[in-house]
């Protein structure tokens, strides 16, 4: 009997994030133009059908006790669009809120399947927000391993032994533990690169293991966002594909070769 559960038939990912940092805040008459064309396109409503705006309500406080308080007409600024899972979780959303662009999703199957799902959200939103630019482009991955029986030599089931970020004294603990890490490379542009494993027990008592991925690209040039959303996925697209093979680097090493098949994972 396997003692690793993963999280979906023929993958762990509990949530992938496509991240877009933009130079400039997402003003309220941006957001609202956004929403305004979210709702005179009822294709996007059938595929998001939850449009949820996230208002600032600012309170001005008058100096002398006898002034009264005034509340001006909220602001919006962000807004949330999504479908969810029967579980309630979100399967795709799409934020908006000061200077991210955030695509995400909790129903992962391929890689190809939801990257492609995901460029049909970038050409409806991104150019929205023409005049701005894109600084820093993300990738943000959840896995989780459920295990059966933590009193079993579950480690060597999970990981590959003698991996580059689990330390020697790791493999030795029974009880929980948790490992942050980071590093940076350098190649056409900066990349970081966060890897935050835990072991702990979730809301169900059940013990756990959740790795946290992030692959984060500060662009060497600014990406300007213009109407013409295909040239801005064309910019964007080498890097989204380099943080994905960067992910793929780290989990083929992190793995162990059974896992990896498991989850369908080619690794070189």
């Amino acid at each position: 009997m396997k003692n690793i559960i993963l999280q979906n038939s023929n993958n762990a990912i509990e949530k992938v994030a496509f991240i877009f940092v933009l130079s400039a805040q997402i003003n309220d008459t941006v957001i609202k133009n956004v929403i305004t064309n979210y709702q005179n396109a009822p294709d996007m409503i059938a595929k998001l059908p939850r449009c949820q705006p996230q208002n600032m309500i600012s309170f001005q406080i008058g100096g002398m006790i006898e002034q009264p308080q005034h509340i001006h007409s909220p602001m919006v600024n962000g807004v949330i669009f999504d479908t969810l899972l029967p579980d309630g979780r979100q399967k795709w959303f799409v934020n908006l809120a000061n200077n991210f662009l955030t695509i995400g999703c909790s129903d992962y199957t391929r890689w190809d399947e939801v990257w492609a799902t995901a460029k049909e959200y970038i050409d409806f939103f991104m150019p929205s927000l023409e005049g701005n630019n894109i600084q820093e482009i993300g990738i943000e991955y959840i896995d989780e391993f459920k295990i059966s029986d933590a009193s079993k030599d579950w480690k060597k089931e999970l990981f590959r032994e003698n991996n580059d970020f689990i330390p020697n004294h790791i493999w030795s603990k029974d009880d929980f533990w948790h490992i942050h890490q980071g590093y940076y490379l350098n190649h056409e542009h900066k990349n970081l690169n966060n890897i935050n494993m835990n072991y702990f027990l979730d809301e169900k008592m059940s013990p756990k293991v959740v790795i946290q991925t992030h692959h984060k690209t500060t662009c060497s040039n600014l990406i300007p966002v213009s109407t013409n959303s295909s040239d801005v996925i064309s910019a964007i697209e080498p890097i989204i594909e380099q943080n994905h093979l960067l992910n793929k680097e780290v989990m083929c090493n992190l793995l162990s070769s059974e896992i990896c098949t498991r989850i369908q994972l080619e690794c070189k």
